[in-house]
């Protein structure tokens, strides 16, 4: 390259600046070029200065789009290992366990007298079975039919969502929630403890009077005689396990009635509108402006703070329905397993073979 004079002596046609276009410029023509045109050096330093915050927002986007996948790729691989004990929607899955308990209570298999060595008798059967509307008769919203509706996502329509209909789906999510399934979960819950006490209460006398059978006055002794004592143990035990049978049938019915049909279908999906709004906000969040997720992120958090003292309360009275079914599944199984049917038997075909 050739050096010139001084600047001020070169005939200057135009300025250009740093980020001028310099698509005529050849190896052959450059000096013929900076002859004719005078470089701005401020125009260049403000496109610079441009050019630099330019790079380092396109440099942020490339590392935001890096974390987040990394941070999607995390959540996918601890999906079902780690998760926020504390949110209403995880802390429900605990029922998952407590319905399981429940369903090994009902499923309890007992062999008794009654059937094989004695008759069933009418008698018990009306002291100690009872139709389930004994226990919900009178109690206000007892019949547990399920009027919550899950919001769908219509993938159709997401190329088309955004501007006044960005909040709207929400704003009507929440405010069906609001104003008609968390007062009707709540009719529900208390329909359901009111039932379970009435029911618990009941029962739980009955398995008492079926338990002192064994120890009324004179029984223990009398039962030891030869001979009588057996047709007498005999008959105490047979009455025993009819009973507790049909303590038993009861507390299958009610479970079937008031659980499965009942109160847990209705909490589940409660639980499910809260998530699938999750879910349509995570489908919807590209078309949402920053002040609509933030709107969209508080209708879900007011959904969660409205649901947790209900569901709360729910998983607090399953668990004592857990607790005391487990008490009559388990005075089921001793007195009919415990009461030493095998032997019993035994000596009846013995004293019948000797008579």
């Amino acid at each position: 390259m050739k050096i010139y004079a001084a600047a001020n002596s070169i005939p200057v046609h135009q300025k250009i600046s740093f980020s001028s276009n310099i698509e005529e410029i050849t190896p052959d023509n450059i000096d013929e070029f900076l002859r004719q045109n005078q470089v701005d050096l401020l125009k260049s330093y403000e496109d610079s200065l441009i050019i630099k915050a330019s790079a380092a927002q396109e440099r942020a986007q490339l590392l935001h789009i890096k974390r987040t996948l990394n941070e999607k790729k995390i959540i996918g691989n601890n999906r079902e290992t780690t998760y926020d004990s504390f949110d209403i929607v995880n802390r429900f899955r605990e029922t998952k366990w407590l319905i399981a308990r429940i369903l090994d209570a009902q499923s309890i298999q007992a062999t008794g007298l009654t059937g094989q060595i004695l008759p069933e008798e009418n008698y018990f059967k009306g002291i100690y079975r009872h139709s389930m509307d004994s226990f919900s008769k009178g109690v206000p919203n007892s019949g547990f039919i399920n009027t919550i509706n899950v919001p769908g996502l219509d993938f159709n329509e997401i190329g088309s969502f955004g501007g006044d209909n960005a909040t709207k789906t929400f704003a009507e999510i929440f405010s069906s929630f609001k104003k008609s399934d968390s007062p009707f979960v709540e009719k529900s819950i208390l329909a359901f403890s009111k039932i379970s006490t009435n029911f618990f209460e009941h029962t739980n006398s009955h398995v008492k009077e079926i338990l002192e059978m064994k120890s009324k006055k004179g029984t223990k002794w009398l039962e030891r005689i030869p001979g009588v004592g057996v047709g007498l143990r005999l008959g105490r035990v047979g009455e025993q396990q009819q009973c507790i049978k049909y303590v038993y049938e009861d507390f299958n019915d009610y479970c079937s009635t008031f659980i499965h049909k009942g109160i847990h279908p209705i909490t589940g999906v409660y639980v499910q509108k809260i998530s699938q709004t999750e879910k349509n906000l995570e489908m919807l969040s590209p078309y949402l402006t920053n002040c609509d997720r933030v709107f969209v992120d508080k209708v879900i958090s007011e959904m969660k703070k409205m649901a947790t003292p209900l569901i709360d309360s729910y998983i607090k009275i399953l668990s004592s329905v857990t607790s005391n079914g487990e008490n009559i599944a388990q005075c089921y199984r001793v007195i009919n397993n415990n009461g030493d049917i095998s032997a019993l038997m035994k000596l009846v075909r013995t004293f019948a073979a000797m008579s």
